[in-house]
């Protein structure tokens, strides 16, 4: 006879109400996300792992509720002003010294060892926290506006999401508030702009009747969400069987993503078939652990297990390990745009000039260095080339000979923040002799650059011209690169300069 049938089931509450509790806590400092540049911006995340009987749970600790008990104290009181945590007898209470509103916070706050204000996470993104980090840059942020006169951008088209077709603003006085769209193209075909479907996609409700693919369609959504009538997304506002209107546009693109109100990232899909999670039902599946702890709930971080293995210098891997992330043209669209909202595979970042939020915090951490003192009056920074080469150079291209232009916007960044300053194939005429003397990080498998790279002449012809020896665009094969420069070294030459 089996005895199991007719023994009742314990509850989890049965279960762990005389179980022996093991509560251990540790805190370390992670690094948050900046592009892959130098200028960090970290946290202090406190890890909470408990075994309740045969429960066991790891979780980032993050209030989400004011009041109650909960057994942790926060204090600081070593030499060196190191915070320390310790656990204490149930009953004692936790104390907070600032006001533990659960809205989004309008500016930075240092987190420490305190706990943070956790926010339960929706499986479908609610648009109304994401405007309301919107509202928050507007209204207290000087350093995100536009710092640059605007610029004319010609053959401007965008996307009226109201009524779903392609309009042209060029002739405008004035452009309209408008997105732009961040992803990453792959391999597999889908609807462009080309000369034969022009006049067609420019007639409202075309694009209800010939769809575009599946995240280009769920931006349209995400504009909806965030009452934005218009977005400008590559593949449907630039002609791309038109080298003339191609290479007018693509010059002008970090005009195009610094004067958007916001760049929608779509970072986890590998291809414009991928859409983009949370916009949809179904798309999010990641559960937030939670824990009732003397009163307070404390809920899970979605980024929980990658925080505990990531080491303080090491980029988050929740937005460099995307696709987006590793792709060369993304590069560019990040770093120009003023604002980001970056949709992964399980919650949004919002990233500008003065800091960083995310769905499953109330947080506002400070941005990275770099991002702090943007001025377009700053002074040439030779550094600040090197470091945007070297980064760039760990990108991947799908055409090779895309490289000079995918670098364009990097360059045009530069040259209105320094107030003028040119550049030849990635150089900086600055420090031009010293850039001269980069070299690869590795001789094994590196070859010159194949292809060649189109030029617009001023009569409107377009003509190729090969890459040169001498610049680090004319090579490719060798991993990223590196710059033996005589403001970091001593001279070392590697490589000398050849005709080609």
């Amino acid at each position: 006879m089996d005895n199991d049938r007719h023994t009742p089931r314990l509850t989890d509450e049965e279960i762990h109400r005389d179980a022996k509790v093991h509560i251990a806590i540790s805190s370390k400092t992670a690094r948050n996300w900046s592009l892959g540049l130098w200028g960090l911006s970290s946290r202090t995340v406190i890890n909470l792992s408990v075994v309740l009987g045969s429960y066991h749970v790891d979780i980032l600790l993050q209030r989400a509720g004011p009041g109650g008990r909960v057994p942790v104290t926060h204090k600081s009181e070593t030499k060196d002003g190191d915070d320390t945590l310790s656990y204490i007898a149930p009953g004692s209470w936790r104390t907070e010294e600032f006001d533990p509103s659960l809205e989004d916070q309008s500016h930075p706050i240092v987190g420490r060892l305190q706990v943070a204000f956790g926010r339960w996470r929706p499986l479908q993104i609610d648009f109304s926290t994401l405007r309301r980090w919107m509202n928050i840059c507007d209204d207290g942020h000087e350093l995100c506006k536009n710092q640059y006169k605007a610029a004319r951008v010609p053959r401007l088209r965008l996307v009226d999401v109201n009524k779903m077709c392609i309009i042209d603003v060029s002739s405008r006085d004035h452009y309209p508030q408008f997105a732009t769209l961040s992803y990453v193209w792959g391999r597999e075909s889908f609807l462009r702009l080309s000369r034969d479907n022009l006049k067609h996609l420019m007639t409202p409700g075309s694009l209800d009747k010939t769809p575009p693919p599946l995240t280009i369609r769920d931006a349209l959504q995400i504009c909806h969400g965030l009452q934005l009538q218009f977005i400008w997304v590559d593949g449907l506002c630039i002609i791309q069987d038109d080298k003339s209107d191609m290479i007018e546009i693509v010059d002008s693109m970090d005009s195009i993503y610094r004067q958007s109100v916001i760049t929608i990232v779509a970072a986890s899909g590998a291809n414009a078939h991928a859409g983009i999670p949370g916009v949809r039902p179904e798309t999010r599946h990641l559960e937030q652990h939670r824990l009732q702890a003397r009163g307070v709930q404390l809920i899970d971080s979605v980024d929980s297990k990658q925080l505990q293995a990531q080491g303080l210098l090491q980029e988050p891997e929740w937005i460099s390990g995307t696709p987006w992330a590793q792709r060369a043209w993304t590069f560019q669209e990040g770093l120009v745009s003023r604002r980001l909202l970056i949709f992964t595979a399980e919650q949004v970042y919002w990233s500008c000039r003065r800091g960083l939020l995310s769905e499953d915090t109330v947080e506002h951490f400070e941005g990275s260095d770099a991002e702090q003192y943007e001025d377009s009056n700053s002074a040439f920074n030779p550094l600040e080339c090197q470091s945007l080469a070297i980064t760039f150079s760990k990108c991947n291209l799908t055409y090779e000979s895309d490289i000079q232009r995918a670098y364009l916007g990097v360059q045009n960044h530069l040259d209105k923040k320094w107030g003028g300053h040119k550049f030849s194939w990635g150089l900086p005429h600055g420090s031009f002799c010293s850039s001269l003397m980069w070299e690869w990080e590795f001789d094994t498998g590196r070859r010159p650059r194949n292809g060649t790279h189109p030029i617009k002449s001023a009569d409107g012809t377009v003509t190729r011209a090969s890459f040169p020896s001498w610049s680090w665009m004319g090579w490719t094969g060798g991993g990223q690169i590196h710059s033996q420069t005589i403001w970091i070294s001593p001279l070392t030459i590697h490589h000398f300069i050849h005709s080609t």
